[in-house]
């Protein structure tokens, strides 16, 4: 299957049991609510659109754009289920994500809505990054990766 016929299964297979969203704004301003995912948090990540959870503050929940690992990948959602989320959960397994569901943002990109708890504290310094990663085996391979 072409990852276009994927998406498109996925999106009809979402839709029938509700967990659907269509048009999410690219750039909302901070406080505005996003019907069915929460309420939009200021932030600089480029990664995923940050939301708090209205009915539960403890739990965040992301809008990730569903890119392929590799050069038009057909499988690109499936390998975003287990490459992207199964992989998190299992390095960074304090604060898991769940699979919400799915949907389309307003540039019509393919994303997927998930969820982890909410932590509170500060951002981990480089030294204190590379001194996690040098002790789990892991190689710096270039400035930031």
């Amino acid at each position: 299957k072409s990852r276009e016929n994927q998406e498109q299964s996925i999106e009809t297979l979402a839709k029938e049991q509700g967990i659907w969203t269509d048009n999410i704004e690219i750039q909302p301003k901070s406080g505005k609510i996003e019907e069915g995912i929460g309420e939009y948090l200021d932030n600089d990540g480029t990664e995923s659109q940050i939301y708090v959870d209205t009915e539960n503050p403890n739990n965040l929940r992301k809008v990730i754009r569903v890119t392929p690992f590799g050069e038009d990948s057909p499988s690109a959602a499936l390998d975003f289920i287990e490459k992207r989320i199964a992989l998190h959960n299992e390095l960074a397994e304090s604060v898991p994500y769940k699979l919400l569901g799915w949907g389309r943002n307003a540039d019509g990109e393919f994303v997927a809505i998930v969820e982890q708890p909410r932590i509170e504290g500060r951002h981990a310094t480089e030294k204190e990054i590379n001194k996690y990663y040098t002790e789990r085996g892991w190689k710096q391979t270039g400035k930031r990766t």
